[in-house]
């Protein structure tokens, strides 16, 4: 199989699925899209090779079946077009579109070699059904491409891991759970978390990324949900990450979970995190199996977060008045099954959370990659009843694949006719050259 090197139609394939996603509404996306004046209006040349329906079988868990059966479909549909030699662009749906999409191009491309893979996402997307406690879907893409998870999945057209480890790299990173960070560690998998987008600058960090994932493949695709970007650049969207309010679980000694909301932005990190010295008023709801049971408001002299535990240390006053409130031992570790913290201030503890990718940055940041190598893009999670007036998110999608081809077209015709020069005899070449400068 020979990469193109000419200008060609781009090849859209939609897949209209959403019921793998936190809420409903992606499956509208690509008919919105297809629909689109903006689209139509765009430079580049396309045509919608087709359209995947959702088979709906249920809801988290339960869509376990019809996902199944679309990602095949949709699998299918890419590795047609990579087969046909067509400029392949995948725009979803839920992000779950990406084990159909990657699954399709990898097992095309594997009679030449394997295909790399850059992740832009605020999510790791990196559960397993068996880790996941919300049973969505689309929490799941990047561990079943890697070749974990439900066999009806990750064995899609092919027995084998479609994405190999070392050729897949996540970019913006700012929301994740500890079972998923979990399993890209062990696997080797290199993540750019969001606060080394902000140090590093996207531009740089796109170009490291995209290096890693070209090292030894025969070629590159980016996966792009618009989640990843701030809110302000992409509003619609089914998992918006801003920066605001932050919920993490905590798992104590008992094993029970405690919910953590923090009111105002803070970033978890690994290490403990603990303030001495100024006062934290604490807001704290207990709830047993949901039914609110007590709510207290007081003060503690320092606090400790970590991701998987955290301790507060207070004046024993206060522990005896919620034992004594609560009817609980002394030895109880856990006071209640659920937990809400609404910490006010904290001083130094309070770290504001990283923000997402600024898409001005990234669009500026494409024409920089060399892009001639791209095999496919999928742009996913649009939403579009959330878009705001000016359909922000809606531009932001036009923007990306007119940004993200313009630049492949330039480049691979400029090297085109950098070849092409190469072979002209010697004469020939000065009277071209004595012509270009006549003009």
């Amino acid at each position: 199989m020979r990469l193109s090197t000419t200008k060609q139609l781009l090849s859209i394939v939609g897949c209209a699925n959403g019921v793998a996603g936190r809420q409903l509404g992606c499956e509208k996306a690509a008919n919105v899209l297809q629909e689109s004046e903006m689209l139509q209006r765009c430079r580049i040349q396309h045509n919608w090779r087709s359209i995947v329906q959702e088979a709906p079988s249920g809801r988290h868990l339960g869509a376990l079946p019809g996902v199944t059966i679309v990602q095949k479909a949709l699998a299918e549909q890419t590795a047609a077009a990579i087969r046909n030699n067509e400029e392949l662009l995948v725009l979803g749906g839920d992000h779950s579109c990406a084990i159909g999409t990657w699954s399709g191009v990898a097992v095309a491309l594997r009679p030449v070699g394997d295909v790399g893979l850059i992740w832009v996402d605020a999510h790791m997307d990196a559960h397993t059904p068996e880790s996941s406690d919300t049973g969505n879907i689309h929490g799941m893409p990047v561990a079943h491409l890697l070749g974990q998870g439900d066999k009806g999945l990750n064995r899609i057209l092919d027995r084998l891991p479609k994405i190999r480890p070392s050729n897949l790299c996540l970019v913006g990173i700012r929301s994740y759970e500890p079972p998923e960070k979990e399993l890209l560690q062990r696997m080797g998998v290199k993540v750019f978390y969001m606060d080394e987008v902000n140090k590093r600058g996207i531009e740089d960090v796109m170009g490291e990324a995209r290096e890693r994932v070209s090292r030894s493949t025969v070629g590159f695709g980016m996966s792009i949900d618009i989640d990843g970007f701030e809110v302000s650049d992409a509003p619609a969207v089914g998992t918006p990450e801003d920066g605001g309010n932050m919920k993490v679980y905590a798992h104590s000694r008992s094993g029970r979970n405690w919910g953590i909301r923090c009111h105002r932005p803070v970033d978890i990190r690994e290490e403990f995190l603990e303030h001495r010295g100024c006062k934290m008023a604490v807001e704290v709801f207990f709830c047993d199996n949901n039914v609110l049971v007590g709510r207290f408001h007081f003060h503690f002299e320092m606090l400790i977060v970590h991701v998987l535990m955290f301790h507060l240390s207070s004046p024993s006053s206060h522990l005896r008045k919620l034992r004594r409130c609560h009817r609980l031992s002394r030895s109880d570790d856990v006071i209640v099954s659920r937990i809400w913290l609404n910490i006010e201030h904290g001083g130094d503890l309070m770290r504001k959370k990283p923000e997402g990718i600024d898409a001005t940055a990234f669009l500026h940041a494409l024409p920089t990659l060399d892009m001639r190598n791209l095999v496919a893009t999928e742009i996913v999670e649009f939403l579009p009843r959330f878009d705001d007036d000016n359909r922000t998110s809606e531009r932001l999608v036009v923007n990306l694949i007119e940004t993200i081809y313009a630049t492949k077209s330039f480049q691979r015709l400029t090297s085109r006719n950098i070849e092409d020069r190469r072979c002209l005899p010697i004469d020939e070449l000065v009277d071209e050259t004595r012509r270009r400068a006549s003009h």
